[in-house]
This record gives C-alpha cells, sequence and structure tokens, in this order.
C-alpha cells in the first residue's frame, strides 16, 4: 500500500511540475523498484538452478553405469523450457 501511494504522489508531483526535483526523485524511485524486481528473478533464478543441480548430482550418484556418470545438463534445460510455458 505504501509503495502505491509513493508511486501515486511522485507521478502526480512530477507531472504537475516537471523541470523539479520530484522528476528526478520519481525516476530514481521506480529504477529502484525495477531493479528489486530484477534482483527478486534472478535470486529465484539462481535457487533453482542450484536446486536442480544438487538434485542433479543426487541423480548422477545413483545412476552410475560402468563408471560413467549420466550428464544432466539436457534436464536441467528441460525444467526450464517446461517452466517457461507455464
Amino acid at each position: 500500500m505504501y509503495a502505491a501511494i509513493m508511486k501515486h504522489i511522485l507521478s502526480s508531483e512530477s507531472r504537475q511540475d516537471p523541470y523539479s526535483v520530484a522528476t528526478i526523485y520519481s525516476y530514481l524511485y521506480h529504477k529502484e523498484h525495477e531493479v528489486n524486481r530484477l534482483i527478486i528473478a534472478l535470486e529465484c533464478v539462481f535457487v533453482t538452478v542450484s536446486a536442480l543441480t544438487r538434485q542433479c548430482s543426487i541423480s548422477q550418484k545413483l545412476n552410475t553405469r560402468g563408471g560413467v556418470l549420466i550428464d544432466c545438463q539436457d534436464e536441467i534445460f528441460e525444467h526450464h523450457r517446461a517452466e517457461s510455458r507455464h
């Protein structure tokens, strides 16, 4: 709720006086939130990849055949393709 109120106030103030400091403050406020959303997205990707890698290393230990480990790179890419379809 706070973010929505700030966004409304900053947008209206910067529209009323486009040559004031409020315009710069509004721009920086929006950029800060954009950066935060990007960080959250990257953290989600990192957690997903690390979880799949951990899961893959466990399955590699279980799927050892004749001393050759099964590569899980295709499994990770297929998981990402399936997630992007949803």
